[in-house]
């Protein structure tokens, strides 16, 4: 499993804070911060959250929307993260790649946009390997190998 390859999944044990919004304290400004309104949903919650930078328990970051899932313990936690890693290893890091980039082009734009979008990508990425690898392995149903780009 290659590291580079791995996707921001955010999940949490059951008794950890988070920390996105605590650089505030020191008057430095995440990057994230524009999106946190569209994470939340909620303009609201996400001023309170920027403005005083409060820690966040695990159920609390789940209700928002700030993590995927809650863990019972920490090494349940990293044992369903590290599935979850290999799970996505295993496919097209190309597929993989593109996902990632139109996911975060597609946060901040119109469906039409997001659509228009993943056809060029789409258009792109048909000269790639991954597309006849993936082909045959389905044909035959068996996993695919990609090469680690």
């Amino acid at each position: 499993m290659c590291a580079r390859r791995l996707t921001p999944v955010r999940t949490h044990p059951p008794h950890a804070h988070t920390d996105n919004l605590r650089r505030f304290k020191f008057s430095l400004v995440k990057a994230a911060l524009p999106s946190a309104p569209y994470v939340i949903g909620n303009s609201s919650v996400a001023r309170e959250l920027c403005y005083t930078a409060r820690k966040l328990e695990a159920k609390e970051a789940l209700a928002l929307g700030l993590v995927g899932k809650v863990y019972k313990d920490r090494d349940t936690a990293l044992t369903a993260v590290l599935e979850l890693a290999e799970t996505i290893a295993l496919k097209s890091p190309v597929a993989v790649q593109t996902t990632k980039q139109n996911l975060v082009y597609s946060q901040s734009r119109t469906n039409d946009e997001g659509l228009e979008h993943i056809r060029n990508l789409n258009q792109a990425m048909l000269l790639s390997e991954d597309l006849s690898k993936s082909a045959v392995a389905a044909i035959s149903k068996e996993q695919a190998e990609f090469e680690n780009y």
